[in-house]
């Protein structure tokens, strides 16, 4: 469900665009909005597995990669050789792989 919620937001967007309006607002509300109920939820909830604290660096390498994403011209102008885009990929990349290695060595919380 979610993943058409993505797709259709990202049609949305092309279709407004092709109007000459341009609505990024669902397209946003789809990118940003679980990246800040995350932590918040994070905060609230206790887990039931252990190495909850891999989801805070999952989602620390998530916002350094839109922080690449955002300064990607600046950032190729002060490396040189490197764009935002690309390390906007690395970050990504690396936070994928924590998450990986969450999801196989977290266990279970007996209670």
């Amino acid at each position: 469900m979610l993943i058409v919620a993505g797709i259709s937001s990202i049609i949305y967007w092309y279709l407004s665009e092709q109007q000459g309006q341009g609505d990024l607002r669902p397209y946003a509300l789809i990118q940003f909005l679980p990246a800040l109920l995350c932590p918040l939820i994070l905060l609230l909830f206790k887990s039931r597995y252990t190495r909850g604290n891999d989801i805070w660096w999952f989602l620390a390498w998530y916002l350094l990669a839109k922080i690449c994403e955002a300064l990607d011209a600046e950032l190729l102008n002060w490396l040189g050789v490197l764009s935002g885009h690309s390390l906007k990929h690395i970050a990504a990349s690396i936070g994928c792989l924590v998450f990986l290695r969450h999801l196989r060595l977290r266990r279970v919380i007996n209670q």
